[in-house]
């Protein structure tokens, strides 16, 4: 049997603090988040170089004021309305703890849980991203199965997966070797 046409079981059970991370990691991967952290740090340079061409604050209220409003937003509000948000939707959405099994096959993958049994073909899947500790299968833009690598048996399981996405997608050469 040829490698790409083994199946693969993986069984994975999402807690909490998986789920807070990965959606932590999915917001650090924002480029708006990436964008205002740059135009904070221009905020910093403007003022900087003000005070030190000029050795006064020019519109000091007001410039200092945008730092601050953004540097709160970004390093107090928005991680805290992430762990909010993924909180109440991880305590509302029980099939998100519950135990999901994936059954990866030549010609599909199978999510199986004890409530829903869904079948994608591997033209159907939208969009796969992979992360450090997650494989992220997209059925949608809306609609994310959520892979814990811990969940495969041996590494030589994800690197069957991997291959499977690289020759069944057009999806893979974002997926590490």
């Amino acid at each position: 049997m040829k490698e790409e046409e083994k199946n693969i079981e993986a069984k994975a059970k999402l807690n909490f603090k998986e789920y807070l991370r990965l959606n932590f990691s999915l917001l650090l991967r924002s480029k708006m988040v990436w964008l205002s952290i740059f135009l904070a740090t221009m905020l910093v340079i403007m003022l900087l170089e003000k005070r030190i061409i000029d050795g006064e604050w020019a519109d000091s209220e007001l410039k200092l004021g945008l730092l601050l409003s953004l540097m709160v937003f970004l390093f107090l509000v928005l991680p805290i309305l992430t762990y909010r948000r993924t909180k109440n939707y991880f305590e509302k959405n029980p099939s998100l703890s519950e135990l999901t099994t994936f059954y990866f096959e030549a010609q599909r993958i199978e999510v199986v849980t004890l409530e829903s049994h869904t079948t994608l073909t591997w033209k159907r899947i939208y969009k796969i991203r992979e992360f450090k500790h997650y494989l992220l299968i997209y059925q949608n833009r809306h609609i994310v199965y959520v892979v814990p690598k811990k969940a495969f048996d041996s590494a030589s399981d994800m690197e069957t997966v991997k291959n499977m996405i690289r020759t069944k997608t057009k999806l893979g050469n974002k997926l590490t070797s």
